[in-house]
């Protein structure tokens, strides 16, 4: 899948398989192709291809509608761990941490947006803000 740079920051990614990998820097406005699982834990966001989407939309217009899954938490909080972890400086002890003050993504954004930092080193916070792209 095409995903996009778009931070103001270079963002390195490790691509490959354990034993035979590189790191690849990606620019920002750079559009490259990755692994789903490895675009996400770098913070890249998705291309969506426009007429891509008028297929789906128009394939929708005949389908019968059906509720969407109800969304697995355990997975939920399994991503934002992962996210956290991903910050370098941040592990899992740490992550752990943070998870218990803040249970979810919306309550740590929240609160980094009406405090501006969080009760933890205060190069964490700006590492954390940078990685959920929270400006204050």
């Amino acid at each position: 899948m095409p995903y996009i740079n778009d931070t103001e920051e270079n963002i390195k990614v490790r691509t490959g398989n354990l034993k035979n990998y590189i790191w690849k820097t990606i620019r920002p406005g750079e559009i490259v192709e990755l692994p789903q699982h490895t675009a996400e834990a770098a913070g890249l966001t998705e291309v969506k291809d426009e007429k891509a989407e008028e297929k789906d939309a128009a394939e929708l217009d005949h389908m019968e509608l059906v509720p969407a899954p109800v969304d697995d938490k355990k997975k939920t909080s399994q991503l934002y761990k992962k996210k956290l972890e991903s910050i370098n400086g941040i592990g899992k002890k740490t992550a752990e941490d943070i998870i218990k003050m803040y249970p979810d993504e919306g309550a740590l954004i929240d609160s980094l947006l009406l405090g501006g930092e969080l009760p933890i080193r205060d190069d964490l916070s700006s590492k954390i803000k940078k990685k959920f792209k929270i400006r204050v």
